[in-house]
């Protein structure tokens, strides 16, 4: 992973090649843009969408897993 001030961390799996953090954003290899804030929202919406709609919950949970590459 490369951080905003250009230096690499050694990656913490092989699911994470290609993402990099500028500023306050976890950018994926798409070039997405994700706050803490978006990804505290995505992960609230797939657990509450469990118990209500679970088609729902499958359908974000398949949309974040093709943002992960």
């Amino acid at each position: 992973m490369k951080l905003a001030t250009g230096k690499r961390t050694s990656p913490l799996a092989p699911d994470w090649e290609g993402w990099h953090f500028s500023g306050p954003y976890l950018i994926s290899p798409e070039g997405l843009r994700f706050t803490a804030k978006r990804i505290q929202a995505l992960q609230y919406a797939v657990d509450s969408a469990q118990h209500i709609d679970p088609e729902r919950a499958r359908r974000i949970r398949e949309r974040l897993n093709r943002v992960r590459g």
